[in-house]
């Protein structure tokens, strides 16, 4: 944490030697003419596949619809999706599988913080 010496309490004005963020997206400026005209286009130009997902969180039936790229979500990437979006901004780190783990305690760790039952189908 910067602690400024000078700081005498109240409002402090910001430090015009760094940029907000206004000035950094004029001196970038739009990342596309999708952007320039409000569009919206998928990240990396392609839509993939819609997909649902079909789950129990804490034995109450939920759903979840995405684009995935690939030709098809296995229930073990369902379920590590499912995981980060419902505990991803958690905390504890404890709660989402190691990188290593196996498509076995992917499906073991989502049992264990409510999400079961994780079926995938196209739209």
């Amino acid at each position: 944490m910067d602690i400024n010496p000078s700081y005498k309490g109240g409002i402090q004005s910001p430090d015009p030697a760094v940029p907000i963020a206004d000035d950094l997206y004029t001196a970038l400026g739009p990342a596309d003419s999708a952007e320039q005209t409000g569009e919206k286009q998928p990240i990396g130009g392609d839509a993939g596949r819609v997909l649902r997902i079909d789950y129990l969180f804490k034995h109450e039936p939920h759903h979840h619809d995405l684009q995935w790229a690939a030709a098809q979500m296995t229930t073990p990437d369902a379920a590590l999706h499912l995981l980060m979006l419902h505990f991803g901004d958690g905390e504890n780190s404890l709660l989402m599988p190691n990188a290593e783990a196996s498509a076995e305690q992917v499906l073991a760790q989502a049992a264990v913080m409510g999400i079961t039952d994780v079926r995938v189908h196209a739209l």
